[in-house]
């Protein structure tokens, strides 16, 4: 039986080219940043965001976890999910529950949003939206009860939730 040199396998296999050597190869495994792995990333929904002490998202590049896609976002291939992280919209949200969220479709009077303000980059929080005026938009938290009349050009993405899971 003749065995083919491990370096041709990753050749023909694209991992590596033919003037890289195995050490080559090892080393630049080594040195890259890890890749999140998702065996179904055409089919499950991306998990974004890690919990900040008060209730917001510090907004991740990569998913920091994977889960099954409802079928309701099929096609839908911008939506997402995010844990809810803090207290700030209780009861109606409970820590540790997956929102999953279609930021294409708009937002109504009502619905749970993930906001993300200008002068928070790459932080998002979770509101209900109460209404859209001309030049504002009314925000809610429940834990404690407050509403936020904030500036639409202050907003820099307001995102639907779709469905939540326990």
């Amino acid at each position: 039986m003749h065995h083919r040199p491990l370096s041709e396998y990753f050749i023909a296999n694209g991992a590596m080219s033919s003037d890289e050597t195995l050490t080559d190869l090892s080393q630049a495994v080594n040195l890259s940043e890890p890749v999140f792995y998702a065996p179904n990333a055409q089919t499950d929904l991306p998990v974004f965001g890690k919990p900040l002490m008060d209730g917001g998202l510090a907004w991740t590049e990569r998913p920091i976890d994977m889960i099954q896609r409802p079928n309701t976002l099929t096609n839908n291939v911008d939506a997402y999910s995010c844990n809810v992280a803090g207290d700030d919209m209780k009861p109606r949200l409970m820590r540790g529950n997956k929102i999953l969220v279609a930021p294409t479709t708009p937002p109504v009077s009502e619905s749970i949003v993930v906001v993300e303000y200008k002068n928070e980059k790459n932080v998002r929080y979770i509101r209900e939206l109460k209404e859209f005026k001309k030049k504002t938009v009314i925000l809610k938290s429940y834990n404690p009860e407050k509403t936020y009349d904030v500036k639409s050009e202050d907003i820099l993405h307001i995102h639907k939730v779709c469905s939540i899971r326990v």
